[in-house]
């Protein structure tokens, strides 16, 4: 995976799989690209009550377990909210039928943890797929922007792991490509340690070396997506909360 400057700078890799990128993601692409340590441009950001009134926008958050996906879900909501944008917050696995099972098998204590890590990436296309169909979509198509917390990529890390990066990208073939997907670098080891700060009871895959194989896993996976056309941003996620947010909320602003 292509590390974030230790500036702080944003990379943007971008392509399209029907040729051209449209206008606003090439302007997005070359302006992060160009001008490392951007933050906020300040005619990019709209100030509050000032509504954005482009499409709705799917939008990914990604990143190792312990990255921050969850807290830059809710921060980027509240300031799209705060912009007149209706916004539809969401996570993988979703609190659907297929993803409760799935949430179950992730701790070791529940009888549903005997599902084995080959059985886990069918599991979690099968809750994309119902989470496509039931959620995303039908939001999108009434104009509110959703951002979920972890899509494909991680299916691409998480179970790349036990049965090839290859054979998950064929199992989530087909999927609504994210408009952008956020992608959280952090090192498995300040992962961990934020990991074991919560106090909770540690996940399936929550230790340091399978972090650090998911993390090689990542970097394949993201490679395929942004070859078939993928929008992806990488953010140094070890950066303070509030950078971080800035240089995701400074990219959304771009593409709306």
């Amino acid at each position: 995976m292509k590390r974030p400057d230790r500036t702080g700078a944003v990379a943007i890799a971008r392509s399209h799989p029907r040729g051209d990128a449209p206008a606003h993601k090439r302007h997005l692409a070359s302006t992060w690209a160009v001008q490392p340590g951007l933050v906020s441009p300040p005619s990019c950001l709209p100030p509050v009550g000032v509504s954005m009134t482009n499409p709705a926008l799917f939008i990914a958050i990604e990143g190792l377990d312990g990255s921050g996906g969850t807290t830059q879900v809710r921060l980027l909501a509240e300031w799209l909210t705060a912009r007149s944008v209706p916004v539809q917050c969401t996570r993988e696995p979703t609190d659907g039928p297929v993803g409760r099972l799935i949430r179950r098998a992730l701790s070791p204590q529940d009888p549903a943890a005997v599902l084995g890590d080959t059985v886990l990436p069918y599991l979690f296309a099968a809750d994309r797929r119902d989470h496509l169909d039931r959620l995303v979509l039908p939001q999108l198509q009434a104009g509110i922007t959703v951002v979920t917390d972890r899509y494909v990529p991680s299916s691409l890390a998480y179970q790349g792991l036990s049965i090839g990066v290859e054979a998950a990208l064929e199992l989530n073939a087909g999927f609504r490509a994210p408009d952008l997907t956020v992608v959280l670098e952090v090192s498995p080891e300040e992962c961990m340690r934020r990991i074991a700060a919560r106090g909770d009871t540690l996940e399936r895959f929550e230790d340091l070396d399978r972090l650090t194989a998911i993390r090689t896993c990542y970097a394949s996976g993201l490679a395929r997506l942004e070859a078939r056309g993928d929008l992806i941003l990488r953010v140094d996620g070890a950066r303070p909360v509030h950078e971080v947010a800035d240089r995701i909320r400074a990219a959304v602003a771009q593409l709306r």
